[in-house]
């Protein structure tokens, strides 16, 4: 292994132990139990909104990971003048993606306008422990990201949430067209615009975390309380 990656190699494991409880590892997963039933059961997920959720966390996770991968190539280099051979694709690679993801969610949008909440769900998320789940031990909670989500999931408005994560994708496709064109005219790399961006993509991240774990929680207490009867 290359000795200069395995710094990286460590990030990313300690990132992935830290971030990534392991029954929550999809970006705004199992939110789709908000609406109607699914199915028969109350916590059955709504498998057309599941399938655009999934997408949609797929397409943002791989611009993330484009990105993370220019960060890395300017890592350890001491002249910041920008190499557009190297670099452009990634960042080209990364605003794909992150075009897809809120294409996906705009389809995400209008399908969930079209399905009812399930008032019983939307209950739950009211009534839910909002400040002891995130004292619990195992949680590393990022407060300002934890508290955004929580103020759409209290009131049960994961429509405005779903808004919430395209405008971020929106703010994240602007800042990425800025980088293209700095990287494209062979400035200097834009490093106050690449800590930004970062921050965009990793608040948005944790907000699309927070959510599922919180959603997660809530689905396994109702196929437990199914389970019971």
């Amino acid at each position: 292994m290359n000795k200069k990656c395995l710094p990286y190699l460590i990030a990313v494991i300690f990132i992935g132990l830290f971030c990534f409880p392991v029954y929550s590892l999809y970006f705004s997963n199992t939110t789709g139990i908000v609406f109607g039933s699914g199915g028969n059961g109350l916590g059955t997920t709504n498998d057309e909104l599941n399938s655009l959720i999934i997408q949609g966390a797929e397409q943002f996770l791989e611009s993330y990971a484009n990105l993370l991968d220019l960060m890395q190539q300017t890592e350890s280099s001491t002249d910041l003048k920008a190499n557009p051979g190297m670099l452009l694709p990634l960042v080209s690679k990364s605003l794909n993606g992150i075009d897809s993801a809120a294409a996906t969610y705009t389809r995400l949008i209008a399908a969930s306008k079209r399905i009812p909440y399930n008032p019983a769900v939307v209950d739950k998320l009211k009534n839910f422990d909002y400040p002891g789940f995130a004292e619990l031990p195992d949680r590393f909670m990022n407060k300002p990201a934890f508290n955004e989500a929580r103020s759409y999931l209290s009131r049960g408005d994961i429509r405005g949430l779903y808004g919430k994560m395209k405008s971020d994708f929106k703010k994240i496709a602007r800042l990425l067209k800025s980088i293209y064109r700095s990287i494209d005219e062979e400035k200097t790399i834009p490093v106050k615009e690449t800590w930004k961006l970062n921050h965009v993509y990793s608040q948005t991240l944790l907000l699309g975390q927070y959510t599922a774990q919180v959603c997660s929680a809530i689905n396994r207490e109702i196929n437990q309380n199914e389970g019971k009867r």
